[in-house]
């Protein structure tokens, strides 16, 4: 009789055991598959009071009249070896028109000139961006064109290639943060998670049209991530910055954090940099 309540309690608690790993596994799918926020990104700034004072928009964007879609994109990129102060190359503004198998962006101060073109798989996500100097948004400023090809595992983005250039793959953990990319890595506090997040802190280097269609919302898996990022680094200038001070709005939203850049860091006797970020919900 013993051996029997001992084999019911066993089977009981394997599944329970079974259950619970089951409905995390099925939270995380959802988690790590979502493709679209419940609301867009309208601005992301970064302020230092520091000297002189740096007050910058990553990005802006305007909405149409029904507030549905996006109309302007003001952005700019981080990259130190532009501007050794700031860290941000010059801003762009950006008319955008979408349609379903294509997106331009047009440069604002010259409306015939188109700054970047995007194409669309079946599924909707981007398979390929051109981009020219009409818009100045090329990786180099210095040469006409870039294009960058996109590809997919999962239903996430798996590689970045700069057409003549080199491939850079992303990675992810088991949880599907995103790991690293282009020398950019991230490590995250596994024992915490918001609503909804979206975080950019990578060297922007190259791949501007891939970093540009982040701004618009079309890599989700990379900007919003199942875990609060904690930590991030870069082996090209050798920059290390913990993150931390996040909030959040009543719907568990991060809505801003803090970046304390370590000593030896290029930045680290700047005061920390505070983000916020302006959801856009029509």
């Amino acid at each position: 009789m013993r051996n029997n309540s001992s084999l019911v309690v066993t089977v009981l608690l394997s599944g329970i055991s079974l259950l619970l790993c089951t409905c995390k596994k099925a939270s995380t799918l959802e988690r790590v598959i979502q493709q679209k926020l419940a609301c867009d990104v309208a601005n992301y700034s970064l302020y230092l009071d520091g000297s002189p004072i740096i007050n910058v928009s990553l990005f802006q964007k305007t909405y149409d009249a029904q507030g549905k879609a996006v109309t302007e994109i003001q952005c700019v990129f981080f990259e130190p070896y532009f501007d050794g102060y700031s860290g941000f190359g010059p801003q762009h503004d950006l008319l955008v028109t979408k349609t379903d198998s294509l997106l331009i962006l047009r440069d604002k101060n010259n409306l015939a000139d188109t700054a970047m073109m995007v194409l669309f798989n079946k599924a909707g996500r981007p398979v390929s961006s051109i981009t020219s100097l009409a818009g100045n948004i090329t990786d180099s400023y210095s040469h006409y064109g870039d294009t960058e090809n996109y590809t997919y595992r999962g239903g996430r983005i798996f590689s970045v290639e700069v057409v003549g250039s080199q491939v850079d793959t992303v990675q992810y953990d088991s949880l599907g943060n995103l790991l690293s990319f282009a020398g950019n890595t991230y490590i995250y506090d596994y024992y915490r998670q918001a609503t909804e997040s979206f975080i950019i802190t990578d060297y922007q280097p190259r791949t501007h049209g891939y970093y540009l269609l982040q701004y618009l919302g079309y890599f989700p898996e990379v900007t919003n991530t199942t875990n609060i990022r904690s930590s991030l680094s870069n082996s090209s200038l050798f920059e290390t910055a913990n993150l931390d001070g996040e909030q959040y709005d009543p719907a568990g939203r991060v809505i801003g954090f803090s970046t304390y850049f370590l000593q030896g860091s290029i930045f680290g006797n700047t005061p920390p940099w505070v983000t916020t970020i302006t959801y856009h919900c029509p």
